[in-house]
């Protein structure tokens, strides 16, 4: 009797493993369920992973769920493939994830490149009452750079650091450096709590534009000579002016930073997958272009290959031959 009922436990044990295993597709290793590693809600990555979401789980035959996240967590978890396997990332981040450099302790290089999307900007926006018109006036005053560990805020203390200042040198002066979400930011600088948010994203941002329906803006630019010395150190960002006329009462071009976005992938899914994901992407393009103006003006088949600074995945790779723009 007892050897017939460890002999049943056994077979419990064995149908157990078996129904877990049917998360994987019968042809290769690859889990029939991916997390997409977006970005902050209010911000431009989140719903550009509910639409991608959206085209690969109707043409693909794999469901995609869309998380939060940002430029440096995000290299970090498609690197580790455990809770996310696909996402957008800032070439700046992966960039230093990939050599290992600050804020990485180690090489991140399990990573792979699909494609370039669109390129990414930095916005410093303040409350006009506040008095700040230059990065060197944040002594004594509220500001966010965005919660911790985000590219955004990466570049925030690199641009600090050129200028001779720190968050300590904030804080110590009266002031108050505030890890706050885009949604937090927003919502503080609309009640008066927060003097100045800084974020790297496309332009003009929606959250800005509504921010100016209740509130008076200055868009802050970056010294000339700071961002030399920042491109100099961090050959992954490059110099932008952003337009006249971007936001309501900016009747200047003003001078600031700008990097790529870019969408990764774990290196050990299959080449067969991510070909068919690329694919589906490029084949309905138009839908991923609604999204933001950025993604209309930059996020093409000619543009795709406009970033190369890791490997791309071979499944990438093959479409692009596919499509003839691979050489």
């Amino acid at each position: 009797m007892k050897t017939y009922k460890l002999f049943i436990s056994l077979l419990l044990v064995l149908a157990l493993v078996g129904g877990a295993s049917t998360a994987f597709s019968a042809e290769t290793s690859d889990p029939k369920i991916l997390t997409i590693a977006s970005g902050p809600i209010r911000g431009s990555w989140y719903p550009m992973g509910g639409v991608f979401a959206d085209i690969v789980s109707k043409n693909v035959g794999v469901k995609i769920t869309v998380d939060i996240g940002g430029g440096v967590e995000n290299v970090k978890r498609i690197n580790s493939g455990a809770d996310a396997q696909i996402g957008f990332a800032m070439t700046p981040a992966l960039l230093d994830g990939w050599k290992g450099n600050f804020p990485f302790k180690k090489p991140h290089q399990n990573v792979r490149l699909i494609t370039y999307m669109t390129g990414m900007y930095v916005q410093f926006v303040a409350l006009k009452k506040s008095g700040i018109t230059s990065w060197g006036d944040l002594q004594g005053k509220r500001f966010s750079p965005g919660n911790k560990g985000l590219g955004v805020e990466v570049l925030t203390q690199l641009i600090l650091k050129e200028m001779g200042q720190s968050y300590d040198s904030i804080n110590k002066s009266g002031g108050k450096v505030l890890f706050f979400s885009r949604s937090e930011a927003i919502s503080a600088m609309r009640d008066g709590r927060l003097d100045a948010n800084v974020v790297t994203a496309i332009y003009p941002h929606p959250s800005f534009e509504e921010l100016q329906l209740t509130r008076d803006l200055v868009i802050v630019p970056i010294d000339t000579k700071i961002r030399a010395q920042v491109i100099e150190k961090y050959p992954a960002y490059s110099a932008f002016e952003l337009p006249a006329n971007t936001y309501k009462g900016q009747t200047n071009s003003v001078p600031t930073l700008t990097y790529s976005t870019v969408l990764i992938v774990n290196k050990d899914l299959s080449e067969d997958l991510v070909y068919k994901i690329t694919k589906s992407l490029f084949e309905q393009i138009d839908k991923m272009q609604a999204v933001t103006k950025g993604l209309k003006k930059d996020f093409s088949l000619k543009s795709a290959l406009s970033w190369k600074g890791i490997p791309h995945h071979p499944g990438a790779i093959k479409y692009f031959k596919e499509a003839g723009i691979w050489k």
